[in-house]
Parts: structure tokens; sequence; C-alpha cells
């Protein structure tokens, strides 16, 4: 993607047309519509990922705001192929730091901290 516009999603239908094979992957049980719902639920991290948080012993993701997250995120690799579709990239901050999350199938498979 060359546009760096993003539109909110209002709901979590607006999240369908991000996907790469929307008729395939938005459907009930399926992890695309899944993650839509969880995190339309809340106004900051779902619950499950929240309960991750709250149990690590890290202090930075015990007391976390979400500032930005952005579903279908699509990541360049090198070599110039097609991009890596992450399902959720998430940006927080917690204890004075910034928190980068992507999200894909696995609530905490990828989170980068920096101060």
């Amino acid at each position: 993607m060359n546009n760096k516009i993003y539109i909110p999603a209002r709901k979590p239908e607006d999240w369908r047309h991000l996907l790469a094979e929307p008729q395939k992957h938005w459907r009930d049980g399926y992890s695309a519509k899944s993650l839509a719902l969880a995190w339309h639920r809340n106004s900051g991290f779902p619950a499950e990922v929240r309960r991750i948080f709250d149990n690590s012993d890290y202090p930075v993701f015990r007391n976390e705001e979400l500032l930005l997250a952005i579903p279908e995120h699509k990541v360049p690799l090198p070599g110039g192929g097609n991009p890596s579709q992450n399902d959720l990239f998430a940006l927080a901050k917690g204890d004075g730091q910034t928190i980068n999350h992507l999200h894909r199938r696995c609530p905490c498979r990828s989170v980068r901290v920096c101060g």
C-alpha cells in the first residue's frame, strides 16, 4: 500500500474490505472476523490481550494505553516481493515508553518496547 492515510473503523465489518480475500476470510470463527469483533468490544485492548499484559513481569505492560490500531497492516519484505499482511498493528504507551505490537493469530507474538 503506497497510501499512508488510514480511515477509522466504526464497526468490525469495516475491516472486511482490507482482507486479501474478503469472501474467504470474513467468516464466523476465522481469525480476521474474530479479531475485529474482539477489538471493537472495548475502547482499548481486548480482554484477552490485557490479561496477558497484566500478568507480565514488565511494568510497561501494566498501564498500557492504546494510541493507534491498524487492521490488516502490510509490512514490506526484503527483496521486493508481496508484503506480509499482519492481522493488526497496535501502537501503545505504558510506563513512559511506546509499545509496538504486531498481531498475527497469537495475541502477543511480536512486541517491541521503545524508551
